[in-house]
């Protein structure tokens, strides 16, 4: 019936629309790391962001996480409360990729290999050959 779906798109809707534009936002970072393109700057995708990183340090971002995960609050619900923004304060102070991570050029030497890679290296391209002295 009309009423039934009516209920179904109000509960359903809002999660789907989140799912997507997860998706869209994701998909845009991944094309542009791979172009080695700026990562367009949206204020709620750099919150999402630090709140995975945050979540694997601190126990009441990983809660807020789990929020999410497990269907009880949507993302605007949670990154929405003042008190996830604060904790989420160090998370984004730190920038997308910890210290410690590997960035594009390993990722682009371990993806062509290394007779590629080295090829690329010659050509003045940055990529770093893993292991190879700097």
């Amino acid at each position: 019936t009309e009423v039934h779906v009516e209920r179904i798109e109000a509960r359903v809707g809002p999660w789907v629309e989140a799912t997507q534009w997860f998706g869209r936002q994701r998909l845009a970072e991944m094309g542009a790391e791979i172009s080695g393109s700026p990562i367009p700057d949206d204020p709620r995708w750099m919150m999402s962001g630090a709140l995975r990183r945050g979540a694997g340090a601190d126990p009441d971002l990983a809660r807020a996480a789990c929020q999410i995960a497990a269907l009880h609050a949507l993302p605007h619900e949670i990154l929405g409360d003042p008190a996830v923004q604060e904790r989420l304060g160090p998370w984004l102070a730190a920038g997308r990729a910890p210290s410690g991570e590997i960035g594009r050029s390993e990722i682009v030497a371990a993806a062509v290999g290394a007779s590629a890679a080295a090829e690329l290296a010659a050509a003045g391209s940055d990529v770093v050959l893993p292991g190879a002295p700097a």
